[in-house]
């Protein structure tokens, strides 16, 4: 493969052809899936690229189906799932790049669909199976037990391995431990499939790229989605939209010529401008706005919501705070929201619980639990996660929110009441949550960032909810919201986007969840929270807003006032999911 690779390099593609199909050949033989598809690839490429369409399509496809081979045999692990995807991606960008030099839009995007969210939409997807089952509860405890039982064994098994002087019986023995538990999971996998199966080909297939539901949504809202593929090379945009008058979506590509290494640095600085409130960010602003999304610009005419489906870097890109050649903010114009990819919008967008399950009590919260050591206190500074700084702007939030719901149909824990063991107690009893907590982001291990919870007599957890925890809960919410500190962010992996706390919460069965880009300023917060909820819950069901539009006049409200003009105070939160 070495040598077919250089010849790729040096764009000397027959020579790169010949090796590659000698790879093959010997792959082959030994059985080697890796080599399989990484030859298979290479091949794809290069006839991609002397414009041999049709022996390009052969190849890829080759190439993808080996690799979900290969993806499916890594059984219930998330963590191990979502690295595998990292450095493979290539055939998918190799057939969309095809797809678009064939002019077929639709299908480009069904591949580019599919290099997103991988792990989230098979989590989601069980999870609907077993909502949908007679008996899911059974079900979906046996398998997240496996689940972690898998994750510890994994664990122990790279401690041992990284030792200086490991103990080969000791690995041994826990590779035996893994292959035994994951056939158990398979085991249970099977008998989950007979359940519903037709829930399984709908949801699992990735062929439902756009839904009966996402196209009555789309038809509805005057909504236009802006799906993103970042490639080493550019990125494609594809923009997804149906007017009332439209029998039929219109799906349209554009090609951003800008590296990925460029659009990095372009997105990174912008950031830091936001998120540190220098007044310099409007060049960069405008920008990004003219590569990113001016060429869509005919797409959104006459649109009134903006769903972006982000890929890699520009999932750290506030487009809310983008700037057009009018100087005025997009979120001036659209209510905006989110998604990790399509597939899990079409998923978030159906209710496809069963009559009698919905939830009757509205709205849990939790804030400001005590700091567990003075020491760690900086006083005088608002941001909220200053070294786990009291939040009382948060308590008198979530008491402020607590009243547009009936009493008793509403709770708030505040202060020491705030503990871990009673949010994983009453969690999946309601269809809003709300934590006003400090959250701790960790870009190592992303499922170990954490929200923090009063340590006052709970002694079945350490006050620390991380973001694995939350991904092993049963949940059955409309929305979460995290009113903390980059709640949003988390490690980008390809094929999967952030993994972070918003991951976790879609992945434990919210339907949606509202979250924080930096470390938003606790005082706006509050203010911004408090209309937020306004907005959405003091009309009638039948004239309420969605959240996206919720959200957008809570942060023109704020913008309005001098103190918070500046982006960091209003564009720090977006909704992610669901936005009805």
């Amino acid at each position: 493969m070495a040598k077919s690779k250089l010849y790729q390099a040096y764009n000397d593609y027959p020579n790169a052809i010949t090796y590659a199909k000698k790879a093959i050949s010997i792959a082959l033989d030994r059985n080697d899936h890796k080599n399989y598809y990484l030859a298979s690839t290479t091949l794809g490429e290069c006839y991609l690229a002397l414009k041999n369409y049709e022996l390009a399509y052969q190849h890829l496809v080759q190439a993808i189906q080996i690799l979900e081979k290969m993806r499916h045999r890594i059984i219930g692990q998330e963590y191990e799932k979502q690295l595998f995807f990292e450095q493979k991606t290539a055939a998918y960008h190799a057939m969309i790049e095809l797809l678009v030099s064939q002019n077929k839009p639709l299908e480009a995007l069904k591949f580019a669909d599919k290099t997103k969210a991988r792990t989230l939409n098979e989590t989601m997807s069980q999870g609907i199976i077993e909502r949908v089952s007679g008996n899911p509860s059974v079900l979906m405890r046996e398998e997240k037990r496996i689940n972690l039982q898998i994750m510890e064994i994994s664990r122990l098994l790279r401690e041992e391995s990284l030792k200086s002087q490991p103990s080969i019986a000791s690995i041994n023995k826990l590779n035996e431990q893994i292959a035994s538990t994951r056939k158990t999971y398979l085991d249970l996998q099977s008998n989950s499939t007979i359940l519903r199966p037709e829930f399984k080909d709908e949801f699992m297939s990735g062929e439902s790229t756009i839904s009966p539901g996402l196209k009555k949504a789309l038809s509805k809202s005057h909504m236009a989605i802006l799906e993103y593929v970042v490639r080493e090379d550019g990125v494609y945009l594809f923009a997804i939209s149906k007017s009332a008058h439209d029998t039929d979506i219109s799906i349209k590509r554009y090609k951003i010529n800008i590296t990925k290494k460029e659009l990095k640095e372009k997105v990174s600085d912008f950031h830091d401008l936001i998120s540190k409130r220098s007044v310099s960010f409007m060049a960069l602003s405008r920008d990004l706005y003219d590569l990113l999304i001016k060429p869509a610009e005919n797409d959104l005419k006459n649109m009134t919501a903006i769903c972006f489906v982000p890929d890699d870097i520009l999932w750290n890109f506030p487009f809310q705070a983008a700037q057009g050649s009018d100087n005025r903010f997009l979120l001036e114009q659209y209510s905006i929201y989110y998604a990790p990819s399509l597939n899990t919008l079409s998923m978030l967008s159906e209710d496809i619980r069963p009559n009698g399950s919905h939830k009757n009590l509205s709205f849990l919260s939790y804030a400001n639990p005590p700091v567990a050591s003075k020491d760690s206190l900086i006083r005088g500074n608002s941001r909220r996660n200053a070294v786990f700084a009291p939040l009382p702007e948060a308590e008198v939030e979530v008491n402020k929110i607590s009243r547009l719901f009936s009493k008793g149909h509403s709770r708030a824990l505040v202060g020491e009441k705030a503990v871990e063991s009673s949010f994983k107690t009453l969690a999946s009893e309601y269809k809003n949550i709300h934590l006003a907590t400090h959250g701790v982001l960790n870009n190592q291990n992303p499922m170990n960032s954490y929200l923090l919870f009063s340590d006052v007599g709970d002694e079945k957890n350490d006050s620390l909810l991380e973001a694995r925890e939350i991904a092993n809960l049963d949940l059955d919410a409309d929305m979460v919201v995290l009113s903390s500190c980059e709640t949003a962010r988390g490690s980008i992996r390809r094929g999967e986007g952030v993994v972070g706390m918003a991951w976790a919460f879609l992945s434990a069965g919210a339907r949606s969840t509202v979250v924080s880009q930096w470390k938003v300023d606790s005082t706006a917060t509050a203010s911004l929270m408090v209309n937020f909820y306004g907005n959405m819950f003091r009309n009638k069901a039948r004239t309420r807003m969605t959240r996206s539009e919720s959200l957008r006049q809570a942060s023109l409200k704020l913008m309005k006032d001098n103190r918070y003009r500046h982006p960091f105070y209003w564009a720090g939160f977006i909704v992610i999911g669901n936005n009805n």
